[in-house]
């Protein structure tokens, strides 16, 4: 297969081109992997809310339910006012320690407010812990549960408290009038107090109501729909001993379809959020685990308020939910049946979707174009401005690049330079003759051996349109120099290779380098001086400097004007020969974003932020700083933002140092050597730049019962390097201990354990595999096998013979029935003892279910007794006596309105007589095909003229279907039969349509 592209850097310029180019199919920005979100998050458009800057910072979830695993590195780590959970006390016990024992707390908290390996929701919402519940989940008491929303409403201004998301209901289908009322003043006071109460409605399948408390008024209920295909059923009901009663099924669910267990109600379910086979945090460890449930869906929607407080936080909480409904995508229910008595057909239901809910509470009007260089932009930008409001939900002024402001104003020229025909045959000789509206543009792309000088009242623009090489022989040369004050300017397009400096801008702000090279500096590549800030760089690459930096913002003391507010993006920076690539001395709030700083010196850093009097403020985001001896370096510089960089490979000594310096803080950092890095309990360095193995179990599955005390276990691991070993954990013998462990390799495997002899019991099981690199992985939590060895054999229920009495070589059916509840049964066997020679096994066909059949023929007279012999698949053998068939020399009736058949000699084969027997010449022959009759054959044939039965010329009787014994009190055929009546019209026998034999009376074969 080809594929047709390319990959490089773009310009704004030539970003536009190529979007606009008939030819040109995709474009795929290059983007550095960052953590990932719930699978759901996408579904509800809440990481496109992220993208807007809204991650609902400054709001506080009570979570109310079985506790929170706080220790979980998703959820913060820790337990105080400086962490992600930041309080909450259990009720249940009646003790401060409100750590989840049971799991679904945990799971909840994730999905709202997750943030590390998987992110919630609103990732930087903080949490409150409050335990209402016990271990099990199904205990959560009305006292409790009261405490705990009275416990959240009480400190809502010491946390910030704005929303309390609870996942308990009492599986009761209730309306408003029906609705219990225990919880009213709560939710009631919480509500007044501007506390959003959110409850999920319940997992009961009920189509005319919700549990209990969702359905209480002041109430945002919450059900669940799917968000991806799938083919599932759900447990709706449970008893006491919590064992499934009743079911629902999803079958070819697809996404937005409302889940088969959601508790909905005209005029009482509020929201639709999603909630089947969500992964979110384990309250074990620091895995993680899928649920479903209404639970599920009800934290997506407490995750969605604190977004929507974010950008407005002085929204009601009827506000919010009537946001969320009046943007939410309409989702018809697939049920068309509902309750007895309630007018619930074909209704319609709200999906939340967080992007409108957000968009719909900004209302923004249109770009406006404003002046080139308007209120904070700069030449060649021009202003553009709208209406926000309110004013902190989107932007309300930008600044975008414009070729008509290059000129800065005023009247200009574009003062050209080439090897002949252009204004100038040197670039510095275009520079000397201009001011400071007019363009400087090199139309071609040779190299012009020259330094030069830009000051404040020369042209400060230099448009090197073909690529031109700028050139020089280091020894104190400088590519550019430029000082122009308070001036912008812009140098674009160039290359400047083999100078001392290859840009010096002094003292001059509001400027911009664009898809501008510097190789071979032997002192610095770029360099910013003194009062030198905002200074956008874009998709500059500075290659093999030999001496001091590759890039150096260098101010003289501390001020907001010295080196600050610049911006590098897009950039590669690598190889500085003699120290650190990036030197940030002085300044405050520089921001590099989406580049590389590699292959460093020698025992320096790859970026060095030296703040002097504690100074920082600076930002590194969705970079890759690798290869260098330090990769950041914090040198009394407080308060940057490290986020979501890759430091892989490895930088020699460590990827963070930090050293005298405070406040600093990152998440979603990829690195292998942290050092010290630390910042209100959140570690910067997220991930390894190796990622862990990871291993899947996947036989025998959870739950399952073995009855053969020999267990096999089979496991499946998978790493992105090597793998090295895996090893089988059990309690087996006694202590959760390693069994066996097996050296695997690869990138994949498929590993099988087994272990003989085990006795009855149940076990936990895991496995855990390591890759090259020591790194480890569980599956996230332990299956469980039961062990139940089975000595008992089958239950023979029946040994069934379908007549009792019979004529010689007439045919009887012998049915056998029998189940196992420990293994499955394996083999059926029925034996004949027969009169005058011995016993005789036959063989048996599945009739239904554990019920098996043999047609047997009674050769001899006398009494026939059958005994049935059953086998389960551990051998363990039942044998039972039961029925019998009398065998008599029989006096064939002499029924009246006999239906003869003949053969072609006019002898009779075969007759039917009006008491329902058939009398043969010869055999029957049953559950065959009959289209082989010969000739002179009495024949039955359906619509389809497909041979049913037939008598032959020897008066053999064949039927397809039935048995040759077929007795019945009554013969009702369904269709198309052929059928024999007696005087009184009664049916006394037929052969249907698909050849189904039955008779009133008796067979009587080889009596003509």
């Amino acid at each position: 297969m080809k594929i047709h592209g390319f990959s490089g850097n773009l310009t704004r310029e030539g970003l536009n081109k190529l979007l606009n180019n008939s030819e040109v199919r995709l474009i795929y920005l290059n983007r550095v992997a960052s953590v990932t979100t719930i699978d759901s998050l996408p579904f509800i458009n809440a990481t496109e809310v992220w993208e807007k800057g809204y991650m609902g910072k400054g709001q506080t979830i009570c979570v109310i339910d079985t506790g929170i695993n706080w220790s979980h590195s998703d959820l913060g780590g820790c337990f105080s006012s400086g962490c992600k959970v930041l309080g909450g006390y259990d009720y249940y016990n009646n003790d401060n320690n409100s750590m989840d024992d049971n799991g679904h707390g945990t799971h909840v908290a994730g999905i709202a407010a997750a943030n590390g390996t998987f992110n919630g929701t609103a990732p930087y919402a903080k949490l409150i812990a409050m335990k209402a519940c016990d271990s099990t989940g199904r205990d959560c008491p009305n006292t409790p549960i009261e405490k705990a929303i009275t416990w959240c409403i009480n400190n809502r201004t010491i946390y910030n408290i704005s929303i309390i998301s609870i996942s308990i209901g009492n599986n009761v289908s209730n309306n408003d009038t029906t609705c219990p009322l225990a919880l009213r003043d709560e939710i009631n006071d919480a509500h007044s107090k501007n506390i959003s109460v959110i409850i999920s409605s319940g997992n009961n399948g009920y189509l005319g109501g919700i549990s209990w408390p969702s359905c209480r008024g002041n109430v945002t209920s919450v059900g669940a729909v799917h968000d991806e295909i799938g083919n599932l059923t759900f447990c709706v009901q449970r008893n006491p001993a919590g064992n499934c009663v009743e079911y629902c099924d999803d079958f070819d669910a697809t996404p937005d379809r409302v889940s088969c267990f959601t508790n909905r109600a005209k005029g009482i379910l509020d929201l639709l959020a999603p909630g089947v086979r969500i992964n979110s945090a384990s309250h074990i460890g620091v895995g993680h685990i899928t649920f479903t449930g209404t639970s599920m869906a009800a934290p997506h929607v407490a995750g969605a308020a604190a977004l929507l407080l974010e950008v407005d936080p002085t929204l009601t909480p009827t506000q919010i939910r009537d946001i969320l409904y009046n943007s939410g995508k309409p989702i018809q229910d697939y049920f068309d049946t509902c309750d007895v008595g309630l007018e619930c057909t074909n209704l319609t239901f709200k999906r939340i979707d967080v992007l409108e809910a957000v968009n719909s509470l900004c209302h923004v009007g249109e770009w406006v174009a404003g002046s080139c260089g308007g209120g904070s932009c700069t030449s060649p930008k021009r202003e553009y401005t709208r209406t926000v409001d309110p004013p902190q939900c989107a932007e309300s002024s930008k600044c975008e690049y414009d070729s008509a402001c290059e000129s800065g104003g005023g009247s200009s020229v574009e003062i050209t330079v080439c090897a002949s025909g252009c204004n100038s045959t040197t670039i510095q000789g275009a520079i000397d003759i201009s001011d400071v509206n007019d363009k400087i543009i090199v139309n071609d792309s040779r190299t012009y051996n020259e330094e030069l000088f830009m000051n404040s009242t020369t042209s400060g623009i230099l448009n090197c349109n073909n690529g031109a090489i700028i050139s020089g022989s280091g020894s104190s040369d400088t590519g550019i120099y430029l000082r122009r004050g308070t001036d912008g300017f812009i140098i674009k397009g160039c290359l400047f290779d083999s100078y001392s400096w290859g840009i010096f801008v002094d003292n001059s702000s509001h400027a911009d380098i664009i898809n501008v090279v510097i190789n071979n500096s032997d002192v610095i590549g770029l360099l910013l001086k003194d009062d030198t800030f905002d200074v956008r760089i874009n998709n500059l690459s500075v290659f093999e400097t030999t001496g001091d930096n590759a890039v150096r913002y260098d101010g003289y003391a501390w001020s907001a004007s010295i080196v600050s507010f610049n911006k590098m993006e897009d950039s590669i920076i690598k190889k500085s020969g003699a120290a650190e690539l990036v030197w940030i001395d002085y300044g405050i709030e520089n921001q590099f974003l989406r580049s590389n700083f590699s292959d460093g010196a020698v025992n320096f850093e790859g970026i060095l932020f030296k703040g002097h009097n504690n100074v920082g403020n600076h930002k590194v985001v969705d970079s890759n700083i690798f290869n260098n001896y330090f990769g950041i370096r914090l040198d009394n510089s407080d308060n940057n933002q490290i986020n979501n960089n890759t430091f892989c490979p490895s930088n020699t000594n460590n990827d963070f140092d930090v050293f005298s310096s405070t406040g600093n803080g990152g998440v979603g950092n990829r690195c292998d050597k942290p050092n010290n890095w630390n910042d209100d309990g959140t570690v910067g360095c997220t991930y390894s730049c190796d990622l862990s193995p990871k291993v899947t179990l996947l036989f025998p599955q959870n739950g399952t019962k073995d009855r053969d005390a020999e267990l096999v276990f089979v496991c499946y691991s998978e790493d992105d390097v090597q793998l090295k070993n895996i090893t089988l954990y059990t309690n087996i013998n006694g202590s959760w201990t390693k069994n066996m462990t097996q050296n695997i390799s690869g990138t994949y495997n498929t590993t099988t354990f087994v272990i003989q002899n085990v006795s009855d019991g149940i076990y936990l099981w895991n496995c855990l595999t390591y890759d090259n690199n020591s790194r480890s992985d569980w599956e996230s939590t332990n299956w469980t096998v039961n062990v139940s060895l089975d000595i008992n054999p089958p239950n023979i229920t029946s040994v069934e013979s379908n007549i009792t009495n019979a004529s010689l070589n007439e045919y009887v059916r012998v049915n056998c029935t029998a189940v196992d509840l420990e293994i499955n049964v394996d083999t059926f066997l029925i034996e004949a003892d027969k009169p005058l020679s011995s016993n005789e096994n036959y063989s048996t066909t599945l009739l239904f279910n554990n019920t098996f059949y043999v047609d047997i023929q009674l050769t001899e007279l006398g009494i026939w007794s059958f005994s049935c012999w059953v086998n389960d698949t551990l051998n363990n053998l039942a044998h039972k006596f039961d029925g019998s068939v009398n065998v008599s020399s029989v006096t064939v009736p002499n029924n009246t309105y006999k239906f003869y058949i003949r053969n072609g000699s006019n002898n009779v084969v075969a007759w039917l007589g009006n008491q329902g027997n058939i009398v043969l010449k010869g055999s029957c022959f049953s559950g065959g095909t009959c289209n082989n009759p010969g000739n002179n054959s009495f024949i039955i044939a359906n619509a389809t003229d497909n041979h049913v039965s037939f008598i032959n010329a020897s008066g053999d009787l064949c039927v397809e279907k039935g048995d040759c014994s077929d007795q019945s009190t009554s013969c009702n055929p369904t269709r198309k039969a052929f059928i024999i009546k007696n005087s009184s019209g009664y049916n006394m026998s037929y052969i249907d349509y698909d050849g189904d034999l039955c008779l009133i009376g008796r067979l009587f074969v080889q009596s003509l």
